[in-house]
C-alpha cells in the first residue's frame, strides 16, 4: 500500500500527508484534470477559540480569509470538494467559475460571524473553497 495515493491510505494517513503539503501546494490533482491546492489562510486555528468577538471578526476578515470549523479537517474538505466538483460538472475544461453551497450545519467564520455556506472558486484548473457569509 502507497503512502502516496489516498485512495489506498485510512483517513488518519491521508490528513498528515495533507498535512504535509506546503501552502500552494497540491493537495490533490483530481481525475478530471482540476487541482486542489491548499489555502492555509481558510484552516483552523487553535488560537481563534480564545478570541473575543473583535477579534474573531479581524481574524475571519477577508484579508486573513475566512475560517473552516476545526472539524472540517484537509481530508473533509478535499472529499466535500471532490464531490461538489462532480455535481457541478466541472473539469479542465470549464472555464473560471464561482458556486455557492449551503450546508445543513454551520461550517466556519466568515467576518466574525458564524456560517453556513461555501464558496468555490474555479480559476485556471485550481479550485479552492472557503466559508461566506452571503
Amino acid at each position: 500500500m502507497s503512502d502516496r495515493n489516498p485512495q489506498s491510505q485510512t483517513p488518519k494517513q491521508s490528513e498528515a500527508n495533507y498535512r504535509k503539503v506546503s501552502e500552494g501546494g497540491v493537495l490533490k490533482k483530481l481525475e478530471n484534470g482540476l487541482m486542489i491546492p491548499r489555502r492555509r489562510k481558510h484552516e483552523w486555528l487553535g488560537r481563534l477559540d480564545s478570541m473575543t468577538s473583535r477579534e474573531l471578526q479581524s481574524w475571519t476578515d477577508p484579508i486573513q480569509g475566512s475560517k473552516f470549523l476545526q472539524c472540517w479537517t484537509l481530508s473533509k474538505y478535499v472529499s466535500w470538494l471532490e464531490l461538489k466538483l462532480a455535481e457541478l460538472k466541472w473539469d479542465s475544461d470549464t472555464v473560471a467559475s464561482e458556486a455557492i453551497i449551503e450546508a445543513k450545519e454551520s461550517i466556519g467564520y466568515s467576518k466574525g460571524k458564524l456560517v453556513r455556506k461555501i464558496r468555490i472558486v474555479l480559476s485556471s484548473k485550481c479550485v479552492h473553497a472557503f466559508p461566506v457569509e452571503n
